[in-house]
Parts: C-alpha cells; structure tokens; sequence
C-alpha cells in the first residue's frame, strides 16, 4: 500500500500498517491516533474494507479533539 498522509488542522499524519493487534493500555486495537509522533496506526488483522473504516473513524476522532 503506498504512503497515506492525512491533514488535521495545521498538522500532518502518516498513516502507517501495523501486523497484528495494537496494544493500547494492555488493551488490543484495531487503530490507534499516535499523536506524539503524528502517525495513524491501523493493524492488518481485518481485510482492507475494515481497514478504511478504521482510518475514518480514528481520521473524525483526529478532527474532533483538534476543534475542541
């Protein structure tokens, strides 16, 4: 898959395919919002229509904690 950039407010993050759960907080995920270093985890377990969904969602997460 080629390189994903997506803009939130004035910062720009990298989207990047992890295999495997995320780990969040002992917890595993699907996606994951790495705001420290900018970047948009979305593991590989689920096929590739999954996949998008998870970026929407955490992209409308990204963009809600921007504008409050």
């Amino acid at each position: 898959m080629s390189l994903m950039i997506l803009r939130v407010g004035p910062f720009l993050y990298r989207v990047r395919f992890v295999d495997g759960y995320i780990d969040h907080e002992g917890e595993p995920c699907l996606g994951l919002c790495d705001n420290d270093a900018h970047e948009l985890l979305v593991s590989t377990t689920v096929n590739e229509a999954q996949q998008i969904q998870v970026i929407c969602l955490e992209y409308m997460e990204m963009c809600c904690r921007f504008v409050q």
